[in-house]
């Protein structure tokens, strides 16, 4: 498939996932219900979720969506924000 085709599933990510950005979020705990609504979306409408953190460079991957991305931003003081890029890959 070419970005094209992608492009509505591209939407309907953003739309989902975009609830979630400017959540603060620990990463570290597998509790935190932030993350685990996050999972349970991803799960729900795609694969998996998966955290990428600054400075990780994007995957391009125009298979079958494999997993949600979702940024995280230094949000000072050891804690972790949800930034406002959601992509498949």
């Amino acid at each position: 498939m070419n970005k094209r085709e992608w492009a509505p599933y591209d939407k309907e990510i953003s739309k989902v996932f975009n609830r979630f950005a400017g959540k603060i979020v620990n990463p570290a705990n597998p509790e935190d219900p932030v993350l685990e609504a996050m999972r349970l979306e991803a799960h729900m409408h795609y694969s998996y979720l998966r955290l990428v953190a600054p400075g990780t460079e994007r995957e391009e991957n125009s298979e079958k969506i494999t997993r949600i991305n979702a940024e995280l931003e230094d949000a000072g003081n050891g804690k972790w924000r949800i930034g406002n890029r959601f992509f498949r890959g």
